[in-house]
């Protein structure tokens, strides 16, 4: 069990019930001790999105690299494809190609819009091969990533049914085929 922590003195905290608590000390890195999300991908590493960049820790070394300094990580999604999707606060989405092992912005800059707030994105959910349900202030967007384009929105303004369009988290069932 990964535990993440937001005070000035810790940052990861690892519970296992056989040996107990194991605490990973940032503090030469203060930006990082604020780490928001944290994604295990059975890979070796995990993923960890902070208030200042997204840093990529080897469980087994403790080595870290860090992508997205000064973003503002709100979540990590990894598709079947082992892209990494990062959903920041106010510069969009990211996305990793595990095959040019680079980032990428991919849609809602915020220099794209008007207002800021439609480039704040919380929570990215994988819907099919080709698209991602991304939730965020500006309410649900449907991207399709193989063309690029956003194919479909869902906000107060185009549905009567939502409540407001700040849309915290959402998560798609692939059984039922229903988003939540």
């Amino acid at each position: 069990l990964w535990l993440a922590t937001q005070s000035e003195k810790l940052g990861l905290v690892k519970h296992d019930p056989n040996q107990g608590i194991e605490i990973y000390d940032f503090s030469e890195w203060p930006e990082r001790n604020r780490i928001r999300v944290i994604k295990n991908y059975s890979d070796g590493y995990l993923w960890l999105g902070t208030m200042n960049g997204l840093i990529r820790y080897e469980i087994k070394s403790g080595k870290s690299e860090t992508f997205l300094a000064f973003q503002s990580i709100r979540n990590i999604f990894k598709d079947k494809d082992s892209g990494i999707w990062v959903a920041t606060y106010f510069d969009g989405v990211y996305y990793y190609s595990p095959f040019k092992q680079q980032f990428q912005h991919t849609i809602l800059k915020s220099n794209q819009y008007l207002n800021a707030k439609q480039s704040i994105i919380t929570d990215i959910t994988k819907l099919n091969k080709s698209n991602v349900w991304m939730a965020g202030n500006n309410g649900l967007k449907e991207y399709d990533y193989i063309n690029k384009k956003v194919t479909k929105e869902i906000k107060k303004s185009t549905h009567k049914n939502m409540i407001n369009d700040r849309v915290s988290c959402a998560e798609y069932d692939v059984i039922q085929q229903i988003l939540w």
